[in-house]
């Protein structure tokens, strides 16, 4: 007759408790890595979604009233819900294509603080620059 064992030994269950306790430690960190970073792909896209908001707003403006809006621009409520002390600034210059518009949203993160840039032109008169780029040519 064979001799069958029943349950287990204690190194049995001492290899396969470290076992578990690797895997379970390892699926834990990997579970709050991804959750980070999910969290800031969505402070990233809110960024860009306010930026691209505002810069819309100021393209349509010209002259005084694009200065005086750029001067006393600041984010939105949907913003400032969203994100950790945000803050917008706008610098305005001229160039070939008419007027640059550079908007920078900071806000803070636990690590350090972020920032997204964006740039747009209000085009109010056709130019050379911008016929030649309408017309497909290369500037």
């Amino acid at each position: 007759m064979i001799n069958q064992r029943r349950g287990v030994s204690s190194i049995e269950f001492l290899v396969s408790f470290s076992v578990m306790a690797t895997v379970m430690t390892f699926a834990t960190s990997m579970t709050l890595n991804i959750n980070r970073v999910w969290r800031d792909i969505e402070h990233d896209r809110l960024a860009i979604c306010e930026l691209s908001n505002q810069l819309e707003e100021l393209t349509l403006l010209k002259g005084e009233s694009l200065v005086e809006r750029a001067g006393r621009i600041e984010p939105s409520e949907f913003c400032k819900r969203g994100l950790s002390e945000p803050r917008i600034s706008a610098k305005l210059s001229s160039d070939d294509l008419g007027q640059r518009i550079d908007l920078e949203l900071a806000w803070q993160h636990p690590a350090a603080e972020r920032k997204v840039r964006l740039s747009g032109w209000a085009i109010h008169e056709k130019n050379d620059v911008a016929e030649k780029t309408d017309q497909g040519e290369t500037p």
